[in-house]
C-alpha cells in the first residue's frame, strides 16, 4: 500500500515536471507579447489590461464552478499563513511589472536570464532554509551547470556596458526575485481555493499597474483600442493558464528543481527572439542554452533518482 502511495506521488512529480516545461514554453512567448502590446498600450496600461482580463476569466470560472471562499478563510487563522498569502498576492504582480519593463530594454533572452538568476537564487535559499530537500551531489551539479549556462548567456552582453542593458538586467533580476518569492509562496500556501487566490493576485495587479500608469502620465492606448484589448485578453488567458499550472506544480516539486525546469524558458525565449527579432545568439549564448537544458535534465533525473532510492528502501 505504501509503495503504491509513493509511486503515485512519484508519478505526480513527473507530471509536474512536464507541466513546468509547458509553462516555460508559454512563458517564453511573453517577451514578444509585451513588445507587440507596446505598439498599442502604454507600458503600465498593458499590464493593467492583461491583469484585468485574467481577473475576469478567473471570476467567470469561479461563477461557473460555484466556488467562492471568504477572505478570512483564504488568509488562514495564523499570521504565518497570512504572511505567505499576502507575499504571493504582492510578489507575482510585481514580477510581471518588472519583467515587462526589462524586456523592452534588453534582448528577450537576456531579460529571461536575469529573471532566472534572481528566481533561482531565491528558490535555492528557500529550499535550504525550509529543509524541503536534502542537497545531493547530483542536485548540486545540476545547479552549477545551470548557473554556468546562465553565465555563458549573459557574459557577452554585460561586456558591452550599455546603460539600457544594465538597467534592463537589474529590472529582470528584480522580476526574478519577486517570481522566486511567489513560487516559494505557491508551495507553502495550503488553501484549496486557488481560483479565489488568483483573483486577489490579478486584482492587486490591476490596481498597481493602473496607479503606475496614472502617476507616470502615459497614455492608455497608443493605437487601435479593439486590437489592443484583444491582445490583453489573449495575454490574460495565458496568465491564468500559467498561474494554475504553477500553483499545482510547485506543491509537488522542490522550489529549486521547479525553477531549474522553468529556466528552460531561456532556450525557448532565445529561439523566439532569433525568429521574430533577429536577436541571433552568439556562440557563447548557444553553449549557455545547451548547459541550461542539461542542468534542467539533471534536476529532473535527480528527482526521479531520489524517488527510486526511496522505493528500494521500503
Amino acid at each position: 500500500m505504501r509503495t503504491k502511495q509513493f509511486a503515485d506521488r512519484g508519478s505526480l512529480k513527473s507530471t509536474a515536471i512536464v507541466v513546468l516545461v509547458l509553462v516555460a514554453s508559454v512563458y517564453a512567448s511573453f517577451g514578444p507579447f509585451i513588445r507587440l502590446s507596446a505598439n498599442y498600450f502604454g507600458d503600465y496600461a498593458q499590464i493593467a489590461t492583461r491583469f484585468a482580463a485574467a481577473w475576469m476569466i478567473v471570476s467567470i470560472l469561479m461563477r461557473i464552478n460555484g466556488r467562492n471562499a471568504p477572505a478570512r478563510e483564504l488568509l488562514g487563522a495564523d499570521w504565518q499563513t497570512r504572511r505567505t498569502v499576502l507575499l504571493l498576492i504582492i510578489a507575482f504582480p510585481l514580477s510581471i511589472v518588472f519583467f515587462t519593463l526589462a524586456v523592452q530594454r534588453v534582448q528577450i533572452g537576456v531579460s529571461v536570464f536575469g529573471l532566472y538568476s534572481g528566481s533561482l537564487t531565491v528558490t535555492t535559499l528557500a529550499d535550504l532554509m525550509s529543509r524541503r530537500i536534502r542537497p545531493t551531489r547530483l542536485s548540486i551539479i545540476s545547479l552549477l551547470v545551470t548557473i554556468a549556462g546562465m553565465g555563458f548567456l549573459l557574459g557577452p552582453e554585460l561586456a558591452s556596458e550599455r546603460e539600457p542593458l544594465i538597467s534592463g538586467i537589474l529590472l529582470a533580476v528584480a522580476a526574478g526575485i519577486c517570481e522566486g518569492l511567489a513560487n516559494y509562496s505557491r508551495g507553502e500556501v495550503q488553501s484549496s481555493n486557488h481560483s479565489q487566490l488568483l483573483t486577489y493576485q490579478f486584482g492587486f495587479g490591476v490596481v498597481l499597474a493602473a496607479a503606475l500608469s496614472m502617476s507616470s502620465g502615459q497614455s492608455w492606448f497608443r493605437q487601435s483600442p479593439p486590437l489592443a484589448i484583444l491582445l490583453g485578453i489573449l495575454y490574460g488567458a495565458a496568465l491564468v493558464a500559467i498561474a494554475f499550472g504553477l500553483e499545482w506544480a510547485f506543491k509537488r516539486v522542490s522550489y529549486q528543481v521547479g525553477t531549474q525546469i522553468l529556466s528552460t524558458e531561456i532556450v525557448f525565449a532565445v529561439i523566439l527572439g532569433s525568429l521574430l527579432y533577429s536577436e541571433v545568439p552568439n556562440p557563447a549564448s548557444s553553449i549557455g542554452g545547451v548547459l541550461i537544458l542539461c542542468g534542467a535534465l539533471l534536476a529532473a533525473f535527480n528527482t526521479r533518482s531520489s524517488e527510486n532510492a526511496f522505493f528500494k528502501n521500503l
